[in-house]
């Protein structure tokens, strides 16, 4: 179990910018890079004016608006509080960041999709985009290539992708007509079996069945999940405590790796956001049992 805390001023600028302006922001956790479990978890703020334009990837997205809404479209936000799924394969944008922005705050975790395409971590990514550099420049999200061979204008990630792999970046069949924006309030809290604890299931999605839940736990109480096959990712954005008997403070992430167990005792009433990713070999497997039955 990984427990990582954030402060007012971690806030770091050393990641791609190629969208029109790096988002500061701090890590969490980091899979392992090359695999199909790689996955980049951060806490992020605003930085000012910034513009992205309407695009897509080839990996799924989970945004937390923690405060202040997220541009996602022209005339479309994920609103304070609410939970945004972004598959791979779905387009969504342009996004405008203006005045104020800097205030913003959200939590992202970036993972290879259920299609397989093998995510690029955002330090394989600033590394290409500087690589990059020797052949063109980077404009409101969009590559222009100058020199060399290549298509002359290109989606910025996917300019980066392709020269990294080597390959041409391919785009599973959309599963999703547009991204999935959850309001968390509108779910009522169920029991857990566990005094003081009670839960909201968000969502699970596309045949990786990655989960999204909301945990309370009220003061004194503690929550615990057995270990599973999946990398779980649990913020805590209300309240605080500790966990495996470290301190958790506000925005604290906890990364449980694949088969650890996650407890979580709250020293004053506290809400959890939790992801589930579930690894790729138990995802291929369970898809091959289903196949054979």
């Amino acid at each position: 179990m990984k427990i990582t805390t954030t402060t007012q001023d971690g806030f770091s600028l050393n990641f791609a910018d190629h969208r029109g302006g790096a988002v500061p922001r701090q890590v969490l956790a980091r899979g392992k890079e090359g695999t199909r479990d790689n996955f980049v978890w951060s806490y992020s703020r605003g930085n000012g004016e910034r513009y992205s334009p309407r695009h897509r990837h080839n990996f799924d997205q989970i945004r937390f608006s923690i405060k202040g809404d997220m541009s996602m479209g022209k005339r479309e936000a994920l609103k304070e509080g609410h939970i945004g799924y972004f598959p791979e394969s779905t387009y969504y944008g342009p996004q405008i960041s203006g005045e104020g922005e800097e205030n913003r705050r959200a939590m992202v975790v970036q993972f290879t999709g259920a299609s397989g395409a093998i995510y690029l971590s955002t330090e394989q990514q600033r590394l290409g985009q500087k690589a990059l550099l020797e052949f063109g420049t980077f404009k409101d999200g969009v590559f222009f290539r100058e020199r060399g061979e290549g298509r002359k204008t290109q989606d910025g990630f996917e300019a980066i992708w392709e020269y990294l792999t080597k390959e041409k970046i391919k785009y599973a069949e959309q599963r999703y007509q547009q991204p999935v924006f959850i309001n968390p309030a509108s779910f009522a809290f169920r029991p857990t079996g566990s005094a003081g604890v009670f839960y909201k299931r968000l969502g699970v999605f596309s045949e990786r069945e990655t989960r999204i839940d909301i945990y309370r736990v009220e003061k004194g109480a503690t929550w615990m999940a057995p270990g599973e096959q999946a990398n779980r990712l649990s913020f805590i954005f209300e309240g605080s405590g500790r966990c495996a008997g470290e301190s958790c403070p506000l925005y604290s992430g906890v990364w449980s790796e694949p088969g650890e167990a996650t407890s979580f005792e709250a020293s004053e009433d506290a809400q959890v956001l939790h992801i589930a990713i579930p690894t790729w070999e138990s995802f291929t497997q369970s898809t091959k049992n289903a196949q054979a039955a």
